[in-house]
């Protein structure tokens, strides 16, 4: 009688695998490649004050910027689900170069490094994008679709 049982004796499942770097992973279509080709063609000097020459060096606030303003456009506004998300997005760990604040860091810089608010710098982002795609913004579509989460024969809209 033959057994069933595997043997793998020689294979680990966590072991480590080709390839190492993200860039194989993102999918060229991807959101995070668009938004990292616009990032690159905007002036960052005008968002963000020069590190003190004091302390230890920090974080490289282009990343912390990448990491706060696509956390933004995908909705995550909490700054521990920011540092939540960078550890465990692939996007994010692309983008950032695998940067993984807390969120007292990502705080601190948001506070004592951004001239303007984020938001202001996230609507100059969108307003770059508009121009250089020369979207028409003078009108304005609804979509009347009506979907129920819970739908029932016996309920009606």
């Amino acid at each position: 009688m033959s057994s069933t049982q595997l043997n793998q004796v020689y294979f680990n499942s966590k072991q480590l695998k080709l390839p190492l770097s993200f860039d194989i992973k993102i999918p060229f279509d991807s959101e995070a490649r668009t938004f990292d080709e616009v990032f690159r063609r905007i002036d960052l000097n005008k968002y963000i004050v020069a590190e003190p020459k004091v302390g230890r060096i920090g974080y490289n606030p282009v990343n912390m910027l990448k990491l706060i303003l696509f956390c933004q456009m995908e909705n995550i506004t909490s700054l521990r689900d920011m540092a939540k998300a960078a550890q465990h997005d692939i996007r994010i760990m692309w983008l950032t170069d695998e940067l993984k604040p807390s969120h007292q860091t990502i705080s601190e810089f948001m506070k004592n490094r951004l001239k303007d608010s984020i938001e202001k710098l996230f609507n100059d982002l969108n307003q770059y994008i508009i121009d250089q795609e020369k979207i028409d913004t003078d009108k304005l579509y609804i979509d009347g679709t009506k979907i129920e989460a819970n739908a029932n024969k016996y309920k009606f809209i």
